[in-house]
């Protein structure tokens, strides 16, 4: 079984050899590459994804509440929005509008109820390794 737990505000996680996939209320989802740490925010009723390394793969849906960060800095990426966004190593963001999220299911939602739906889950899973 994969475990998951929700991520509450100011909750940082980092992948080492292998991603992770955040699922967010309405289905945005985004999937941290390996060597990749966010943080997350919740501030009046939006999630903000903060990238402080690595890369993201992300798909925000039409009508979240989802804004996408790096190093403290609002990238204006507007839902609806599939793509990468990458720091490199000066952190500098470098955003990429392309299909990224393998359509197998490497997301579990994490069933949240009343005040907690608001939340959001995380699921650790490792990222099916690329085959020639």
């Amino acid at each position: 079984a994969t475990p998951s737990w929700p991520l509450a505000d100011q909750d940082q996680v980092a992948t080492t050899g292998s991603g992770s996939g955040i699922l967010f209320p309405g289905g945005s989802r985004a999937m941290m590459k390996p060597e990749t740490t966010v943080k997350v925010f919740q501030k009046e009723g939006q999630t903000q994804l903060d990238i402080s390394r690595g890369t993201i793969c992300s798909r925000i849906v039409e009508g979240a509440v989802v804004h996408l960060f790096a190093l403290g800095r609002d990238l204006g990426i507007k839902a609806p929005f599939e793509g990468t966004v990458t720091l490199d190593s000066s952190g500098q963001p470098s955003i990429h509008h392309r299909s990224c999220l393998s359509h197998k299911a490497f997301l579990i939602p994490v069933v949240a109820g009343g005040a907690a739906a608001t939340a959001t889950g995380l699921v650790v899973a490792s990222e099916s390794p690329s085959k020639p």
